[in-house]
């Protein structure tokens, strides 16, 4: 993204000066901070499904799609 300026001014009381309002480039690199979260501990959860054999146990107790008619 490229660009300059200002939507709108910020209203008196509701932040400060421009400077320290938060920029989209830094809500894009905290979400994907999280992201990387995220993917760690769904990438371990697998893992111990896997190594514990419980993944046929959560496997059969997810219910099953139906193909729509």
């Amino acid at each position: 993204m490229t660009g300059s300026g200002d939507i709108a001014p910020i209203a008196a009381g509701h932040g400060g000066p421009a400077d320290s309002a938060i920029t989209v480039n830094e809500y894009l690199v905290g979400a994907f901070a999280g992201l990387i979260a995220v993917a760690v501990v769904a990438t371990m959860f697998m893992t111990a499904e896997y190594r514990r054999g419980l993944i046929r146990i959560t496997l059969a107790a997810t219910p099953r799609r139906r193909m729509a008619r």
